[in-house]
Formats: structure tokens, sequence, C-alpha cells
């Protein structure tokens, strides 16, 4: 999420420029969602089949190359190539629910909620410090 918060201020300027109105400014946010939403099912099966390091290893190299993509929307000049990028960093990005259950399973039953919350206020002070 910080990702989507580092990286939205630029994206309406970024849009205008490859020739898209606010209706591909709606598209390229939204991609991101539902980059999320189509692999968080997914990458939490393999986090119980694979492991929570693999999965989450799998999840960080994932949203490296989304922030690779990114990076070169500009030089391609594609309106889909930026949706194309906000969907594979969405789902490089489907991992709250992987993280959080990692947190529940290491803790004991006594502290998991206490760790819950300090993990959802690291998650929320990202939220704060971004843009």
């Amino acid at each position: 999420d910080m990702n989507r918060g580092v990286l939205f201020p630029v994206m309406w300027p970024l849009v205008q420029e490859l020739g898209g109105n606010s209706v591909w400014l709606g598209y390229a946010v939204g991609a991101f969602s539902f980059g999320r939403i189509i692999a968080s099912p997914g990458l939490g099966k393999w986090s119980i089949e694979r492991g929570y390091t693999k999965t989450l290893l799998l999840s960080t190299s994932i949203m490296f190359i989304g922030c690779l993509f990114f990076a070169q929307v500009h030089r391609i000049g594609s309106l889909l190539f930026l949706v194309f990028s906000q969907i594979t960093m969405g789902i490089g990005s489907a991992t709250l629910g992987v993280t959080r259950a990692y947190v529940a399973e290491i803790t004991a039953t006594r502290q998991r909620t206490t760790y819950i919350a300090w993990l959802t206020a690291v998650q929320y002070g990202g939220f704060t410090v971004t843009p």
C-alpha cells in the first residue's frame, strides 16, 4: 500500500501525458486493487502449501517487477502498459492476509492481539508518511 501512496501523486500527470483522461486514471488506480483481489486467495493458499518465506519472497519479486514496469511506462508511452504495471504491483502487494497469518502463527495466543495491532499500526503508519 505504501507503493500505491508513493506513486499515486504522479498518476494523474502521467495519465494526461500519455493522452488519457479521468476514465483512464480510474482504470490505472483500480488496476492495483484488481491485481490484489485476484492474487490474495492464491497467495494465501500458496503460503499454506509452500510456507510464508517463499510466499513473501515471491510477492516481493512480483512487486519489484511491477515497479520496473511502472518505471518504463513513460518510455513505452502506453496507457494499457500503465494499467498492466499497476495490476502487477497489485499482485505483488496481495500479502496482507499472509503477513497477518504469519504473525498470528508465530505469537502466543495471549500476545496475538498486541502483535496484530502493531502490524496494523505499522501499515497505517506507512499510509501516513507517504503522499
